[in-house]
């Protein structure tokens, strides 16, 4: 019985020390209004609002900043998920009018 047990706590003890190391930790920045990151959108999707794309950009394992703007659907922001952002990729900052860029610290 004690055997059962020991193993069963190693079991649940690696398993939460995996869970810990696969968290993430985003902090948004402030937006920077009327730019936009290119050539690095991995995920493109309709939003009601800010907040809900960084939800989906917190759920998304590879997404670091994303771009958010008008869309042709009436009532809804297009939230554009990217991979990279503008610490690694600075010439891919661009000015795009109607759009904000979102990234992490």
């Amino acid at each position: 019985m004690s055997t059962t047990f020991a193993a069963l706590w190693k079991i649940l003890f690696v398993s939460h020390v995996f869970a810990q190391e696969t968290c993430r930790i985003l902090e948004f920045v402030q937006p920077e209004e009327d730019n936009y990151l290119e050539n690095h959108v991995i995920k493109s999707l309709m939003v009601d609002n800010r907040d809900q794309c960084k939800v989906r950009c917190y759920a998304e394992n590879f997404c670091s900043s994303f771009n958010l703007g008008i869309s042709e659907t009436r009532g809804k922001l297009k939230c554009e998920l990217s991979d990279s952002d503008h610490f690694q990729h600075p010439e891919h900052l661009i000015c795009k009018k109607g759009f904000s860029y979102h990234s992490t610290m």
